[in-house]
């Protein structure tokens, strides 16, 4: 029987050096030159590819240190030790960290007929890191298993916070679930909010005008809106976007305790003209690296140690909506949770 699970090396795209990984319903590619980006993941059965990519910036190599949205052509990136640039105990970090404007390295790890892995890997330069992703895909699956490990291979501790970085395709017709109890708001962001309104109980958020907005929903791009929130109070560590047309979405799921809030970056039209959902699993909050680690939403790692966790990516179909997610990738309707409810993966 043909192996279903394939794997491209020999591949580039707008000059970048690019890696594809699939089966028979999933195609994943990946680009070594920018930050192991994951710049396509696609269901095939309905040609769909979930990450959004910047209509105005292509895909090319950035230098070190640069700015991030000058070359943000979307997909999905890592964000690594910070997001915005900043000094910290004397030492410079740049715009969205590292990670994102460095090459990354490969092995193919195994190429099976059961199992095809391939592990990525780099080192930093603005912090004393090696950076691992450990990508996982299996024959007639719509999951995808990420396995991040972060080495300390300085003399000091090494603080820094880890933010997952997927750019959503969505339209009118796509729909946000995430277990969120309180959502903060950033305060250089207040797009249609009262003066005084700081956060608000997802998913209903009050506007200036008196009426409220279900963040789920999202509107067309002619709302030339931009919100940029923290969901905080997670029951559970997943969120999801579904086309409620199409009846398909993409989900993720990553351990709560390690990323205790979910970013919300959402111009609909507005910051840049861009029209995508940003959602963001993340150690912390705000965006400011310093106050981050003063209000002690960070990690840190001692010398000589590393730290470890999993992401699971999953493509599910016949839902409308997301109530839970679990960890092997089972997806169940908004509100019912798995016990008694129809779990739907392809």
């Amino acid at each position: 029987m043909e192996n279903q699970l394939k794997f491209t090396e020999d591949w580039s795209y707008c000059g970048l050096r690019t890696i594809i990984m699939e089966n028979s319903l999933v195609r994943l590619s990946i680009l070594l030159d920018l930050g192991a980006k994951m710049h396509e993941f696609i269901y095939k059965p309905l040609d769909t590819d979930f990450l959004w990519h910047n209509p105005r910036v292509k895909a090319q190599k950035a230098p070190l240190g640069g700015k991030f949205d000058d070359f943000w052509s979307g997909g999905w990136d890592e964000i690594f030790p910070c997001d915005t640039q900043c000094q910290y105990k004397g030492d410079f970090f740049p715009d969205h960290g590292e990670l994102w404007s460095l090459g990354w390295d490969y092995e193919l790890e195994e190429h099976s007929a059961e199992r095809l892995a391939v592990r990525l890997r780099t080192r930093g330069f603005a912090t004393p890191s090696i950076v691992e992703k450990q990508i996982v895909l299996k024959p007639g699956e719509t999951k995808v298993t990420i396995t991040y490990t972060v080495k300390n291979e300085g003399f000091t501790d090494m603080d820094f916070v880890w933010k997952i970085h997927p750019a959503f395709a969505v339209t009118p017709q796509h729909r946000i679930d995430i277990p969120a109890g309180m959502v903060i708001v950033d305060p250089d962001f207040r797009d249609e909010l009262p003066q005084g309104v700081d956060s608000f109980k997802w998913p209903l958020m009050q506007l200036a005008g008196g009426e409220t907005r279900d963040m789920r929903k999202i509107p067309p791009a002619e709302a030339g809106i931009t919100h940029f929130q923290y969901a905080a109070e997670l029951r559970a560590g997943w969120c999801a976007v579904t086309d409620t047309e199409r009846r398909v979405g993409l989900g993720l799921v990553f351990p709560k305790d390690l990323f205790p809030f979910i970013w919300l970056f959402l111009p609909y039209g507005g910051w840049r003209g861009h029209y995508t959902a940003l959602l963001e699993p993340s150690v912390g909050c705000p965006y400011d690296f310093n106050e981050t680690v003063a209000r002690g939403n960070f990690l840190s790692l001692q010398p000589g140690k590393s730290l470890e966790w999993e992401v699971t990516a999953v493509i599910y179909t016949g839902l409308g909506s997301v109530g839970f997610i679990s960890k092997d990738g089972e997806v169940a309707e908004e509100e019912t949770g798995l016990r008694g409810a129809e779990r739907r993966r392809c």
